[in-house]
Parts: structure tokens; sequence; C-alpha cells
């Protein structure tokens, strides 16, 4: 290098043959008086490191990296649950059962009625609905559990194997308990 010291960091995650490939630029190489032999025999032995060019290459330091995902204008403010969460509703969509329940006694008082957004056209899947909400009402019927969480606890889970016996597809299935 000419004179002085230069330092170069390069973060080497990603692909190590884009990585070559942008390196390897000659208007870049030249841009940024880069030495390209010394620069690509470093990447080659040190992929997946952070180092730097005084005399020769040599790790500085380790730098753990993790994903950072951008939601609108927040960056890293969601995880990767949230991000699951989204990969699932996206994927197959989700179903809301709202269970009448007796505000008197804390008994189902019938059945569910049904929302589904994503998971299927309702118009055109009336029948598997109405199928999902009986088998979900009979489910409730057959244990009757009176405390909310339970409800909705056996309300999920039936309508969840139902959905995925019938259509191999597992949609988030919210289950919400309404007092009548």
């Amino acid at each position: 290098m000419n004179g002085g010291c230069r330092s170069l960091v390069l973060p080497l995650s990603h692909s190590p043959l884009l990585l070559l490939r942008r390196l390897s630029h000659p208007r870049l190489a030249d841009h940024h008086h880069l030495d390209l032999p010394r620069i690509l025999q470093a990447v080659l032995d040190l992929l997946g490191d952070f180092f730097r060019e005084p005399d020769g290459c040599q790790i500085v330091e380790r730098i753990p990296n993790e994903d950072v995902f951008v939601a609108g204008s927040s960056v890293g403010e969601i995880g990767p649950m949230v991000m699951r969460e989204r990969e699932v509703l996206a994927r197959d969509g989700f179903v809301l059962a709202m269970v009448p329940v007796s505000a008197a006694t804390g008994e189902v008082t019938g059945k569910p009625e049904l929302v589904s957004r994503g998971f299927v056209y309702l118009r055109e899947s009336g029948d598997l609905m109405e199928r999902a909400a009986e088998r979900a009402w009979q489910a409730l019927r057959v244990s009757s559990p009176r405390r909310e969480q339970t409800i909705i606890e056996r309300t999920q889970e039936t309508l969840g194997k139902f959905c995925y016996e019938e259509t191999r597809r597992k949609p988030m299935v919210v289950g919400v308990v309404t007092k009548v």
C-alpha cells in the first residue's frame, strides 16, 4: 500500500462467491487502492470473520452477528418470534373462533362462530367451516369445560387438528369467549 497504514474491515457473512465477485471488480479495487491478491487470499482463509490489513491480513476481533428485522420504520424492534408468526399468517392464514358462553353459568351455549382470513375462501368453503364449527362444538359438549382458558385451549386444539386433517395446512387458530 502506498505509504501510510490503511485499514480494511469486511463482513464475511454473506455468500463468499458474491463477496469475491464484488471485491474483484477492477474499478472498485482501483478506486479504493486495494491489493486484490492479498485481500482475496484473506477472504478465502478467513470466511466468516472480520479483519483489517496493515502489513498483512490478521483477525482483530470476532464480532457476533445476528439477523436484524426491519418492519416499516422500526429496525430491530421485532424478533424472530414475531417473524415466525408473520410467516405462519402469510402462508396459512388464521381462523378466529368466537365461542358463546353463558355469563350466568359459564357453560358453552352453542357452536362457535368462525371467521377466516387467508386460510380458505368462505363462500367456496362454507361446508368446511360449518363442519369445523360442528367439530369444535362436539368437543366442547363432551368435556363441558367452564373455565374460559380451558374452553379457548380446547377450541384451538380441536380446530387446529381439524384444519390440518382436512387441508394439510396449519392456520393460526385464535379462540375468544363471548359472554351471552
